[in-house]
Formats: structure tokens, sequence, C-alpha cells
């Protein structure tokens, strides 16, 4: 619902119980030529067929000369071409700078057909017109600050859906950056951070703002580096920096969202030709900026969060290597290979995430398998070999208590599969691996391959891809070989 419609339909509603204790219909037009305010439904209804836009084309010629002036001085009532009795009455000047539009069917009305005037008391009509429309303009503030207010709880709302899809800081930052853009009706946005001032544009580099040179982006947020206030540089102030940003930009609007040591700068942009921002836009980023700092905090909180476990659990992995001299570091490498390898094949944030887990702990159930066995120099017995087999079980009911770790568990559990059915511990097959077993397999072969063992000598690169090659489709998915191969260094 707009303003405009919520204000007319008080004033209507208002004026129409004015005019049922005057036995009248009125309506309310301003002093000045072609000031309506609010048609009187007789008018509207007889003459207009309902619509008042009908006016000029053709519609009530008394209306039209009182709203032109042209009867405004006229005393008495007359009738117009309807047969209504209509009259234009001033109010006085305490009353306002309005006129009004009095109109009743023939002796209907105040002193009957023969009287001078349609209101008996044009006193008090003008003292209850004025609080009328002092009444609508009461209203018509309430009705913005509503407004605004909606306008704010509707961005919140958005912006708490955005961030809530948020997985980082800079996912915040775009969030926050694209949200204002949008609900401002800005035509560009950007992000600046870092002490190095590092500009991005989460929308493109298409827009505007986007196609300019940074030293001009950098004449902008100068002197706002260190503000956390909203600012707005309109056409002049721009023109005073550079001519090419006061002719390209209608205004520019800067913020920042500031947590801790950390600050992000935002600026918004509209182009030349369009209403500058105001300061209601101003108050709306000025909110959501607010916001947007306490979930950059928070964020900022988890990442250091998930990198302090991640060092726990790396340190716990090394431990555990440390059984077997030859695979030292090898869990390491292998999530720092597989995180690779699955940002290559379009796994989200939150899979790499899960996948990173699982690489580091797919061997942490070696700690049941006997020293002896895992740095035996000669070929292991069935019975040896069998207990090997039985790590990846072991690893994964290691992790299974830990509710956080549920997505790792079949990335630890079948990375040992083999591409043609005949791995362990399950025996799946093919696309019937879990595309993160799939991808640990491929990097823990090739580890596996160009490290040194109790039993070979290390492999060089290039023999291991040779291998790697010859496995692909047997033992190992051979999409997957062909993406990690032309990934990895092989020199």
């Amino acid at each position: 619902m707009t303003a405009t419609a919520t204000e007319d339909r008080l004033e209507q509603s208002l004026l129409g119980m004015l005019g049922k204790a005057t036995g009248c219909c009125l309506g309310v037009a301003g002093n000045e030529s072609g000031a309506a305010l609010v048609l009187p439904r007789l008018c509207l209804e007889r003459c207009l067929d309902g619509r008042p836009e009908n006016l000029r084309q053709g519609g009530c010629c008394w209306l039209l000369e009182t709203l032109d002036n042209e009867a405004a001085d006229r005393p008495g009532p007359t009738v117009c071409r309807r047969g209504l009795s209509v009259q234009s009455v001033v109010l006085p000047p305490a009353s306002g700078s309005f006129r009004l539009l009095v109109v009743s069917q023939p002796g209907r009305c105040g002193g009957g057909g023969g009287s001078s005037v349609l209101l008996p008391d044009e006193e008090a009509a003008a003292e209850v017109t004025a609080r009328v429309l002092r009444l609508c303009e009461e209203q018509r503030g309430m009705v913005d600050e509503v407004l605004h207010v909606y306008e704010q709880l509707h961005a919140l709302f958005a912006v708490a859906n955005a961030l809530g899809e948020s997985s980082s800081v800079r996912g915040v930052y775009d969030a926050i950056a694209i949200s204002l853009q949008e609900h401002l009706h800005a035509d560009d946005c950007c992000i600046v951070t870092g002490e190095r001032w590092e500009f991005e544009f989460p929308g493109g580099t298409d827009g505007a703002a986007g196609r300019l040179r940074r030293s001009k982006l950098e004449l902008i947020f100068e002197a706002r580096k260190s503000s956390e206030r909203v600012e707005v540089l309109v056409e002049q102030d721009l023109a005073e920096l550079d001519e090419e940003l006061g002719e390209r930009f209608s205004s520019v609007m800067t913020g920042c969202i500031a947590h801790g040591a950390t600050r992000c700068l935002i600026g918004l942009f509209r182009s030349a030709g369009q209403a500058p921002f105001a300061s209601g836009d101003m108050c709306v980023a000025d909110s959501l900026l607010r916001y947007s700092a306490t979930a950059a905090r928070n964020m900022r909180l988890v990442e250091r969060l998930q990198a302090v476990s991640t060092q726990v659990v790396r340190a716990l992995v090394s431990a555990i290597e440390a059984k077997d001299a030859y695979t030292s570091g090898h869990s390491v490498r292998v999530a720092e290979l597989s995180c690779q390898l699955g940002g290559r094949v379009g796994l989200s944030r939150e899979r790499l995430q899960a996948l990173e887990w699982a690489a580091l702990l797919h061997d942490v159930g070696k700690i049941a398998v006997p020293e002896s066995v895992l740095n035996k120099p000669a070929a292991l017995s069935p019975e040896e070999f069998e207990l090997v087999k039985s790590h990846p079980v072991h690893s994964a009911k290691i992790i299974a208590p830990i509710q956080e770790l549920t997505g790792v568990l079949e990335g630890v559990l079948h990375h040992h599969e083999r591409y043609d059915g005949s791995g362990y511990p399950d025996g799946l097959a093919g696309e019937g691996i879990p595309l993160e077993a799939r991808l640990i397999q491929v990097v823990d072969v090739f580890d596996a391959l160009i490290t040194q063992r109790p039993y070979r000598k290390a492999f060089s690169r290039q023999e291991a891809a040779g291998i790697m090659g010859e496995e692909a489709g047997t033992v190992l998915d051979p999409e997957l070989v062909q993406q990690f191969l032309s990934m990895v260094d092989l020199s």
C-alpha cells in the first residue's frame, strides 16, 4: 500500500463524516491554481466515472473553474450542469490555504434551496475542516514513518536470509553489498578490503563503478577509510574530487562494516540522471551495516574455531602417523590435494570442508594396526594384510560418535573401494562409491606412490602418473584421474 493511497482514503473518510453532519458532500482544494486534494464524492460519481484523472478530459466545468481559481471569488452557491448545488468556500487563513468544495442535491443542504450558502456556519465548517486537515497531515507523517520502518524491516529480513546462507566473512560482505544495491536501487556496488585496498564488485565489473580506474575509486574512499558513518557524496561533491565522477554519478553512498580491527568499506553508486540518495536511504544502510557487522564478527569467530579445530586434528593425525615413519605428513598432503581436486570438480564450500576433514582422518584407524605390521619391510602375510584392510572401518568407528562429523564418514569408510568393485570394505563400484571417497582415493594413491615405503623406493611423479593412468577404470575413477593429472605438477 502506498502512502498516497492511505492519505487519500483517510481524507475522504474524514470529509465524508463531516459531510454527513452538514448534509453536504465535501471536497478540499488548495488555493493555488490546479491544487486539488480531495474531490467531492458526488462529482466523482456523476461526472468523472469515479476517476479523478477524467477531470481535465471533458469533466466538470465548475470544478475546473474552481481549481483554476476562476470561480474562487463568486459568492453563494450555483447550480452545475448536472443540477447539483455547488459552492467554493474560501477558508480563513488560520485554517490553512484551502477551500471547501461543497456539493449537494438541491434543497438537501444547509439553508435550503433559497439559501445564499450551502453551509449554514462557515466558521464552524472552517474549524472542523482545519482539524481534519491537521489530522491528515499527522497521518501523512505517520504513514511515511511506518512505510520507512517497513522498508527497513523488509531489507533486514532479506539481508538476514542472505547472511544465513553465507559461510565466510567474505560471503557476509558480498551479501550486504548486493542487498543494499537491490533495496536502495543503486546501479552498482563495490567492496573495499585489506590494507592494500582491494576493490571487488559482487555484481560484476560491467557497471559504471566497475569500469572506473582504481585511482578514481580511491578518491572516493580515501577520506572515508577510517570513518564508520554512512555518508553520501552528491554530484557537486563528486565533481570537486574529479570531473569524470561528477559527470558519471548523481551520488555515491559509502559505509563501513567494522568488526574488531577488521574493516570493510561498502560503496553504492547511482548514475547521473537518477535521484541522489536521501536521508531515508542512509538510515536503511546504517541499520543494515550495523547488523551485518555483528554477523561478520560472529562469522570470524566461526572461522577461527574451524581453523583451531583443523589444527588440533592435524596435530592428532601427525601423532598417529608417527607410528609409521614412512607416512608422516601423508594425511595433510592428501587433504590439501583432495580439496584442490574437489574444487576443480565443483564441490560446494560445505562439501569441501567435509572433504578436508575426511582426508585428514581417513587413516586414523591405523592406530589399531600394530607398528610391526605398518613398518614391516617384507611382504605382508594374509593375516597381516587383513589387519591393514580393517583400518577404514576402525577410522569410521572412531569418527562415528562425533555428530558434527557425520558427513565425513562415507569418505573415510570407502576410500579403499575400487572402481571395478574389487575393493574393501563393501565392494562398491563405479559411481556407487561416494564422490568424496573417490577423490581421496586418487590423491591417496598418488601420494603413496611418490613416498618411500619400507618395502620399496618412491616412484617419480611421472612414473606415478603412468601407473595411475593404467589403473584408471579398474582401481581409480578415470575422469578424476584425468582431472588430477592435469592439475598436479608432474615435473
